[in-house]
């Protein structure tokens, strides 16, 4: 996903949420019982690969407590868009990835 949105030049902020652990994510996926045991081997994989990328965001935030990680979330967003509102006013062009798109 990040790496997608980086290649079109979109000014955006890229935020990696991951679990405190491969073992508690484990637990988390066991306790849903919306996956089966098949399908969780294939997300751990998954997030492995995710995992190796992760330094290529902007933050990463790790998902131990819910309130916690949303909070640091809406920080990190609401900091980003006052950042772009001020470079809007400023006159910078903020998305030159979407107008090679046609945008």
């Amino acid at each position: 996903g990040g790496k997608q949105v980086r290649a079109m030049q979109l000014d955006a902020l890229l935020i990696f949420i991951e679990p405190p652990s491969p073992t508690e994510l484990l637990r988390r996926l066991a306790a849903r019982a919306t996956e089966s045991p098949e399908q969780i081997a294939l997300r751990l994989a998954r997030v492995e690969r995710e995992t190796k990328a992760a330094g290529d965001y902007h933050l990463r935030v790790v998902n131990a407590q819910v309130d916690d990680c949303a909070r640091q979330v809406t920080t990190a967003i609401q900091a980003a868009r006052m950042e772009l509102a001020k470079r809007r006013a400023a006159g910078e062009t903020l998305y030159p990835g979407l107008a090679a798109l046609g945008f």
